[in-house]
């Protein structure tokens, strides 16, 4: 009889770690070499008759146009994706006002750069290729216009070998792409092993990190042409600036009484000019002996240009008409020339989101002017909050100076009472503008007033009334409210009730206004401005040298 051989035991554990590994490099492989690859077209989303628009390595949504071989941008998406200082009149003519010169493009003139097509008008690339401080191509199948305006943060290398770029940092991202080996890119990203680029010929997405040249990382530099830049004119120390409320000429005269016991002044902007009607005629207040006053004293003054009223019925029309426009540079210039001013403060808060591309072109008009007779332009901005469309990053890139009015926080209309400026509103609208404003351009805009309020128990609504320091003071204590300190506001506040009415009080004081003025110091500003000479205590004067008088 034959023995039976003894069967040799399988090794398990041996297959599963086989299997182990081999399931793991398929995966491995799949992760590498997954996703589908996508078409041009559909990765710039056009088709027949379209281009895309790239913007720093976005594809837009809006779609140009093609004709005569040209890539057409429209024009809402080059005014607020690419350059807010491009002006479509309503002649139908382009516009871009320079510090030294205006330039024009016609629909008529050769070339077509500007051409209507279905209600939306659209602008040649050929326009933004004159223009310096931009970089504009255009590629084909599909056509697209790419576009890069800015780098900030961006670095450039070269890939080392063949690469996929993919939709996701991942291997079963879709491909959208393929890099030749030595193809340089913009790395603007990364995530894990995997490093966000952008292509010059507008294409983005992931490219695993080893693929790079990473030892010849190089930062993108963006030199503007000097010719578009407007150059800023600076006051050489920190601006110290009150406004100064005139509403009639007889009110020039208490400038020396309100000059008397201030310190660390370097700035008075008065209330000076209003544009009366639509069509740009200037009222002006403006006064001989002020400038003598404030020149003897060694204090700029930078007068106000703000609505008139109706408002809301005439700084629109105003600011979209050419002619109107004109007028009002022109008489602002010739009161500069008559009375020597060295600055002038622009003031309008009235503007509609419909009107940001008039009130920007009016700052440029103005500007280009204005520094011709080195004369200093600063614009007034509520905090961001509910007015974005005043495109405070292109103010910047015109203007000298931004004020951010970090005040008003409860108003007139509010339904609840509260601060007028509580600290943490002051600092959020600081941050804000920051995103837009660089540090050393933007100016912090403290109150020198307070509100009272009062509410009659058991009814609704409010009684309010804007005060000065001492007014203040005195409404506390005539209603006997205790005042404790709010960390938070920043603030000394506090309520009282007599039975029938209800009297709350967040008082700005030396307190209120050091709490503020030492964010200029944390946030680099450029200095602080005060809404209204004539409101504050003189107790402030010292806080105020103390953070300004630099």
């Amino acid at each position: 009889m034959k023995k039976k051989k003894k069967k040799r035991p399988v090794p398990y554990k041996g297959i599963i770690v086989l299997i182990i590994i081999v399931l793991g490099a398929v995966f491995f492989i799949s992760r590498l070499s997954g996703g589908r690859t996508v078409s041009p077209g559909e990765y710039f989303g056009v088709k027949a008759s379209q281009a895309a628009v790239v913007v720093n390595g976005r594809v837009l949504e809006a779609k140009g146009i093609t004709a005569d071989g040209k890539v057409y941008i429209p024009y809402e998406s080059l005014w607020n994706e690419i350059d807010a200082g491009f002006y479509l009149k309503d002649d139908g003519s382009l516009v871009l006002t320079l510090p030294s010169e205006t330039l024009v493009w016609k629909a008529e003139d050769e070339g077509k750069p500007v051409l209507e097509s279905g209600g939306t008008i659209y602008v040649s690339s050929d326009v933004l290729q004159q223009n310096g401080s931009l970089y504009c191509e255009v590629f084909h199948e599909p056509e697209r216009a790419v576009v890069f305006t800015s780098y900030d943060g961006w670095e450039q290398t070269s890939v080392l070998k063949e690469t996929k770029v993919r939709m996701k940092p991942s291997g079963t991202g879709n491909i959208v792409t393929v890099l030749a080996e030595g193809s340089s890119v913009f790395c603007t990203g990364t995530s894990g092993s995997w490093t966000e680029v952008t292509a010059a010929d507008g294409f983005s997405g992931y490219v695993q990190t080893e693929a790079l040249d990473s030892e010849n990382m190089t930062a993108v530099e963006h030199e503007e042409d000097p010719r578009f830049a407007f150059e800023p004119l600076k006051l050489g120390s920190r601006a110290a600036m009150v406004w100064h409320y005139v509403d009639m000429q007889e009110n020039n005269v208490y400038l020396d009484a309100y000059l008397a016991d201030a310190k660390g002044l370097n700035v008075v902007s008065p209330t000076w000019f209003y544009v009366a009607d639509a069509a740009g005629t200037l009222n002006s207040y403006a006064d001989s002996a002020y400038m003598e006053t404030a020149g003897q004293k060694g204090i700029h003054v930078w007068p106000t240009i703000a609505d008139t009223e109706p408002a809301s019925e005439v700084t629109g029309v105003w600011l979209a008409d050419d002619n109107a426009r004109q007028k009002a540079v022109e008489g602002l210039m010739e009161a500069a020339d008559r009375f020597g001013f060295d600055g002038i403060n622009v003031d309008l808060e009235t503007v509609r989101a419909s009107e940001a591309h008039d009130f920007l072109q009016f700052l440029r008009e103005l500007t280009a002017e204005a520094h011709r007779r080195n004369i200093i332009v600063s614009v007034d901005n509520y905090v961001p909050t509910h007015t974005k469309y005043y495109n405070r990053a292109e103010q910047a890139e015109i203007a000298d100076y931004i004020v951010v009015m970090a005040y008003d926080e409860h108003t007139a209309s509010s339904e609840k009472a509260g601060s007028v400026a509580s600290l943490a509103f002051v600092r959020k609208g600081i941050e804000d503008t920051l995103l837009e404003v660089p540090a050393e351009k933007l100016i912090l805009g403290v109150p020198f007033y307070t509100r009272t309020w009062t509410e009659e128990m058991g009814k609704p609504g409010l009684s309010t009334a804007a005060v000065g320091m001492e007014k203040a003071v005195q409404f506390a204590e005539e209603h006997d409210i205790p005042l404790d300190f709010d960390e938070a506001c920043g603030q000394y506040t506090g309520t009282a009730e007599d039975g029938q009415y209800r009297y709350s009080i967040w008082m700005e004081d030396e307190t209120s206004l050091e709490k503020r003025l030492s964010l200029v110091d944390e946030y680099g500003l450029a200095g602080a401005s005060a809404w209204r000479i004539g409101f504050e205590s003189n107790n402030i004067w010292s806080v105020w040298e103390k953070y300004l008088g630099k």
